[in-house]
């Protein structure tokens, strides 16, 4: 059945149906996307404002809420990837770190994190009396262990170096410090990933030490 967007089924693998429709979702708008902007005045900016502003929120949505498996965040990313690399005017040879770079966009895997620890703010900084938090506080000092919970303790522990968003009064000094943090993480991982690639590590490493787009380029 279907419950404010998302679509549940019996089974331990209870999002399986949601994780395919989301999937299919990512898969059209990036063929639609791309049929519109490749005829367009300039298929690079608007590709990468089209994905962002409006394939990006469908297959991201109740992401804060709902875990993916990884292979699903993956092919999420791999479409992200396609629709760069056509924007770009690349091929199948063209650097994935490289298409990130020029395209600035965060990866699914970065979206994910902010997504969940900005929520687990949210649940932090929510009135006691609230039954969202009630529950959020059972199934935490109870040990109930759910995907959800997994989830949240692996992305706390892996953007856990140098935070300060515990020290957060407020929601929206939480959610500023796991933006500013899961955003500087990620950044540093990709330099050392285009600093590792043999076709990038000689030129492109030296002149690309930011995701930032090209505004020169037209497609």
């Amino acid at each position: 059945y279907r419950y404010l967007g998302v679509t549940l089924q019996e089974g331990p693998q209870y999002l399986k149906q949601h994780e395919r429709n989301t999937l299919k979702s990512s898969n059209i708008r990036r063929g639609h996307l791309w049929n519109m902007a490749k005829y367009s005045y300039n298929p690079y900016t608007l590709a990468r404002a089209l994905w962002k502003s409006v394939a990006v929120p469908a297959v991201t949505y109740a992401n804060d809420a709902v875990v993916f498996q990884q292979t699903t965040l993956k092919t999420l990313h791999r479409h992200q990837v396609e629709i760069g690399s056509w924007a770009l005017g690349g091929n199948g040879a063209t650097a994935n770190l490289a298409v990130t770079g020029e395209m600035a966009w965060s990866t699914f895997k970065q979206r994910d994190a902010r997504a969940k620890l900005g929520y687990l703010g949210c649940l932090i900084h929510m009135p006691d009396e609230a039954y969202t938090k009630r529950t959020f506080h059972y199934v935490r000092y109870r040990s109930s262990r759910t995907n959800w919970s997994n989830t949240i303790a692996r992305l706390d522990s892996v953007y856990s170096k140098g935070t300060r968003r515990h020290e957060a009064t407020l929601e929206k000094g939480w959610f500023k410090a796991v933006t500013e943090e899961v955003n500087a993480i990620e950044l540093e991982a990709w330099r050392q990933a285009v600093r590792k690639k043999q076709s990038l590590q000689s030129i492109y490493a030296l002149h690309k030490s930011e995701l930032s787009p090209c505004t020169h380029y037209r497609g």
